[in-house]
């Protein structure tokens, strides 16, 4: 058996092998062609140039008999510095041995190309594509140090190349960790006690139990289910840190993630994130060690006091890291017997009212007590416990004043104080849990806190989940990790299943109900060896992959518009920004123009293992994959490290890049929302200023248009980006483009009105029709005719 399966790897090895060697024989033979292409046009042009200098140095001839030697002398100049085609390629040969001699073998093979005849230099028909640089564009491999410095708005690129150095074990500068900590506090003392989140279709939340410093957890569940995006959020439930050996950089990147995303990632307060746990159990430690006591601890201190409590999903599902409010009024002169008086909760008022950023250590005899410290309990286990008053009156056996204990398998009901805990918090029954779910008008309790050996437990009567993804936890026990993936129920087909929960409600009007899916893993150690940012892939490549993964994104990376609008396309219905990884394959083998099975290149890619529908293989976001070669502002624009800033704008400047803006579209076949979409790196149905800037740039990189920082800045204001913070919808993006374009506002506006009867046709007749022709697609300028639009 051992020796089957010993044969059965060797062969997926080979094939893994025969693949990638394919695939990078046909991305090069493209990679020449295209530099072919390139050289035959360039030669064309300069071909068309020499011609029309002899032509002009005839007529002179003809006119000024006076200079007729010097015509000739200038003729036969012209015509001595022009070799023959055999001259030329022999030359080039020549040229070529010497670059090989200067290179290793591989960039050698890059840059050599095959010199054709003349003959089939003439056929040869020149592609209307951008043209590639042979060099790997800056556009998405880090090729500074990343993490050492935060100058202006933080960035995917940023974040991700932060978790590279810690993946490396290397720690941000203490200013950059201040700065995070800093921006991601200034976003959770803005946001209430229990934040209300609606997860809408189209959408999923990932609730993510205790990490403890483990970052490899963290590293492999991002793998499993991809990047926090505008369609993929993410709720981390508490205990971020202590007894793990990377709390610091777990805290940094959740705080890094919540100030780049603060609509799709959340973070919950857990009894580890306060000073008297973190004092003891190694955070404090940790920051020293690390910072050398530059104040860090203290700050990540205060951060935390202002951690929101809970959060409720859908106004039906309650979060919050350990169990329901309340706490018992302690007797300290007959401590550890058991308290006077229990206080619940009866309204959610009382906890929204409290003033969670006084308490830097962990708020005992508050209702704040229960929600970070307690604990479920199904059955009794612990005879000693005699549930004394505080006359000191011995209960009945198996009752006390605010439990009792029922059946032959001992099922526990009501509410005690948590003696494991020496006494913080509560364990508390399904009558208790059930009791507090009315209060809150929820149907579950979803909570962390505990370890499971499965990762999860789903107790009392289903009313009550418990997620916990600290997998191998503090690299002793083998227990599983496991993360809960609540989706809108409408988008999920399989709720016959027993793994899928359904949660109804009982009014239409309110947000989509939920399901959850259990995802358990146990995650691997991550290499720390030098790799590919986490872009594309978590663990190191071999010297084949990187040379695939180096032509494809030099590839992707160019073709993100035409992408873009690809994808758009072919969203899958009742999905935002979804598509089947067949129709992602497809549309790359169709943009690119290359043959190659890119379904075997999907975690090389970065795609995460389950997809949207939370289906394994399933959807995926393409905005959010599109994302990952996104441009990087400061190596499209030398010298700019915060960005553009240029006070010379006008109207005029504005108008000229919309105009060739406009010409693009139209060349290419493209739709105006399809650039609107191109722009908006994050997927979140607006552009900020500094999206604005790096996608015009990176169109100017890759289509050549010539675009100055004037009309950067000039179409920025004619839009309303004025302040960083500033954000455009895509109406205003079309508005402007109406109202300061002449030549195709006439155009987009029979567009738009067009578009908008279908729209309305489609909502009376409550079917579907066919996509309409969108902005400045082909098809609407084929009507107008050349000589009405001069581009």
């Amino acid at each position: 058996f051992e020796d089957e399966k010993v044969l059965e790897k060797d062969k997926l090895k080979k094939r893994r092998e025969k693949i990638l060697n394919d695939s990078l024989r046909i991305l090069e033979d493209k990679l020449e062609a295209d530099s072919r292409r390139t050289r035959h046009a360039r030669s064309r042009r300069k071909g068309e140039k020499k011609a029309s200098e002899i032509s002009s140095s005839s007529s002179l001839q003809q006119v000024i008999p006076s200079v007729k030697t010097q015509g000739r002398r200038g003729k036969r100049s012209l015509s001595s510095t022009s070799p023959s085609i055999a001259t030329q390629n022999r030359l080039k040969r020549r040229r070529r041995s010497v670059e090989r001699q200067r290179l290793p073998s591989r960039e050698a093979k890059e840059i050599s190309v095959e010199v054709d005849d003349d003959a089939r230099g003439r056929e040869a028909q020149i592609s209307q594509a951008p043209s590639l640089s042979m060099a790997m564009p800056p556009l998405v491999r880090q090729s500074s140090k990343p993490g050492l410095d935060l100058q202006g708005p933080l960035t995917l690129d940023f974040v991700t190349a932060m978790m590279d150095r810690f993946r490396a074990n290397n720690c941000v500068d203490a200013e950059v960790a201040s700065e995070i900590i800093d921006q991601a506090a200034r976003i959770f003392s803005e946001e209430p006690n229990i934040v209300r989140i609606t997860v809408p279709k189209g959408k999923t939340m990932v609730v993510v139990g205790d990490i403890h410093g483990q970052l490899d957890d963290l590293l492999h569940i991002f793998k499993l289910k991809g990047f926090p995006s505008a369609t993929n959020m993410y709720l981390f439930n508490g205990d971020f840190v202590d007894r793990g050996t990377h709390s610091v950089e777990v805290v940094l990147t959740l705080f890094a993630f919540k100030v780049l995303y603060p609509k799709s990632v959340f973070l919950n307060r857990g009894n580890h994130e306060a000073k008297d746990m973190t004092e003891d159990h190694g955070f404090k430690d940790e920051c020293d060690d690390k910072y050398f006591n530059m104040g860090i601890y203290e700050e990540f201190s205060d951060a935390f006091a202002y951690l929101p409590l809970a959060s409720i999903l859908n106004e039906h599902v309650f979060v919050t890291h350990g169990g329901i409010p309340g706490h018992f009024e302690k007797d300290e002169s007959s401590y550890p017997r058991i308290p006077l008086k229990f206080h619940p909760v009866t309204s959610l008022n009382e906890i929204e009212e409290m003033d969670r950023a006084q308490y830097v250590e962990n708020p005992y005899e508050t209702c704040l007590e229960g929600l970070l410290w307690s604990d479920p309990l199904s059955h009794w286990e612990n005879d000693d416990f005699h549930g004394e008053d505080k006359e000191n009156r011995p209960s009945p056996p198996g009752m006390g004043k605010y439990w009792k204990v029922i059946g032959s398998d001992k099922k526990f009901f009501g509410i005690i104080p948590n003696e494991p805990r020496a006494d913080a918090g509560t364990m508390f029954g399904p009558d208790a849990c059930l009791d507090f779910l009315t209060v809150a008008k929820c149907d579950l309790l979803v909570r962390s806190h505990e370890y499971k050996d499965q990762g999860y437990d789903l107790s009392h009567d289903g009313k009550c989940l418990t997620v916990f993804s600290a997998s191998s936890y503090q690299g002793q026990l083998y227990n599983q990790g496991a993360v809960a993936i609540f989706t809108p129920k409408s988008q999920n087909k399989n709720n016959e299943d027993n793994d899928v929960k359904s949660l109804h409600r009982k009014d239409s009007n309110d947000p989509p109900r939920l399901t959850f899916e259990i995802l358990t893993y146990l995650a691997p150690e991550v290499d720390s060896r030098p790799s590919f940012c986490l872009r594309f892939k978590a663990h190191r490549l071999n010297r084949l992959e990187d040379a695939v993964l180096t032509h494809l994104i030099r590839r992707i990376s160019f073709a993100r518009l035409p992408l873009t609008h690809y994808y758009k396309e072919r969203d899958e219905k009742g999905w935002e920004n979804a598509i089947s990884r067949e129709t992602w394959a497809r549309g790359l083998r169709k943009v690119l123009a290359v043959k190659i099975p890119f379904l075997e290149f999907q975690d090389m890619l970065g795609l995460p293992k389950f997809g949207l529908d939370n289906k394994k293989e399933g959807l995926i976001d393409y905005v959010a994959f599109l994302q990952r070669f996104a441009p990087i502002l400061r190596h499209l624009v030398p010298n700019q490290t915060n960005g553009i800033t240029s006070s010379n704008t006008s109207v005029e400047g504005a108008v000229v890049l919309m105009e060739k803006l406009g010409e693009l579209l139209h060349k290419e076949g493209f739709q105006l929302d399809s650039l609107f979409r191109y722009l908006d790196l994050n997927g979140c149905g607006s552009v900020s200023l500094r999206e604005m800037r790096a996608g015009l740039f990176a169109l100017n990189h890759t289509y050549k248009l010539q675009i100055s920082q004037e009309e950067v800045e000039s179409i920025s204001r004619a839009c309303g980006l004025y302040r960083q913070d500033a954000k455009l919808t895509f109406d205003q993006f079309q508005n402007a483009f109406i109202v300061r374009c002449e030549k195709f506002s006439g155009l987009l506006k029979e567009d738009l009105a067009r578009r908008a009867a279908i729209k309305e046709k489609r909502r009376s007749s409550g079917g579907t029709s066919p996509r309409s022709p969108g902005l400045l697609s082909p098809n609407s300028f084929g009507s107008l005719g050349s000589a009405e639009i001069k581009w």
